[in-house]
């Protein structure tokens, strides 16, 4: 029987402007039998992810995996890019940790009816694991597993996989968002790997702060795989 999965979230899952996540997992279940819907789109926060959910619903997946609240976090850290993100993601409100414990509320609600949900943690932004920016994912991480495990869903821990590439000493997240406009340049038109991205940005793990490099991407999968693996062979899948 064909095992049908959703991934639904972000740039880190649509996985253009991050390295691919989902072939990395899928290619760890050891299954030849999976049908993928990739619902993931670049920008997107809670807000935005609550709002496509029912179309992730409507195509009846046995599996679904939610990985949302990274642009929610980096919308939280300066005006700015809260003002930024509020115009272009078209959001009714300034973005802010209500809005996102709301909308958060919203998606899960709406997907509930999925028969399995997988949450994944939120990676760090920047690499300076006492900084600002990852504290304040951490934060939103309790958040985000608190809400899983009142639905009573599994959470794969992917902060703490890639925290681990890390280590002490990382590089903090820009104030700006220039490199993600240069990892892209160089994404698509120098052709070159995330890895080497990473390296150019003096980040070891994320190649512009933000994003997944090949390697992180195959420690994320491992996480999520193995949070995947347990209830995708329960009987009745």
């Amino acid at each position: 029987m064909t095992l049908r999965i959703a991934f639904l979230g972000a740039s880190l899952i649509e996985g253009s402007v991050s390295a691919p996540l989902l072939p990395r997992i899928v290619a760890r279940l050891g299954r030849n039998d999976v049908q993928v819907l990739n619902a993931g789109v670049n920008g997107d926060l809670a807000w935005n992810v609550a709002r496509r959910a029912p179309a992730v619903v409507a195509w009846k997946p046995d599996v679904l995996f939610i990985m949302a609240g990274s642009n929610d976090v980096l919308a939280s850290l300066t005006e700015g890019r809260a003002r930024r993100y509020r115009r272009w993601k078209k959001l009714p409100q300034a973005p802010d940790a209500q809005f996102f414990r709301d909308s958060l509320s919203v998606l899960f609600d709406t997907v509930r009816a999925v028969p399995r949900v997988i949450i994944g943690t939120l990676p760090p932004l920047g690499e300076d694991l006492d900084g600002v920016a990852c504290a304040r994912v951490r934060a939103t991480n309790e958040v985000i597993a608190h809400a899983a495990s009142e639905r009573g869903w599994p959470v794969a821990d992917v902060y703490s996989a890639i925290a681990a590439r890390i280590g002490p000493g990382g590089r903090p997240l820009p104030g700006r968002d220039h490199l993600v406009l240069s990892a892209a340049l160089q994404r698509f038109i120098l052709r070159r790997s995330f890895e080497a991205i990473a390296r150019t940005h003096g980040f070891r793990a994320l190649s512009d702060g933000i994003h997944l490099t090949e390697s992180s991407a195959d420690a994320a999968a491992d996480v999520i795989a193995g949070a995947m693996r347990g209830i995708a062979t329960e009987p009745g899948t």
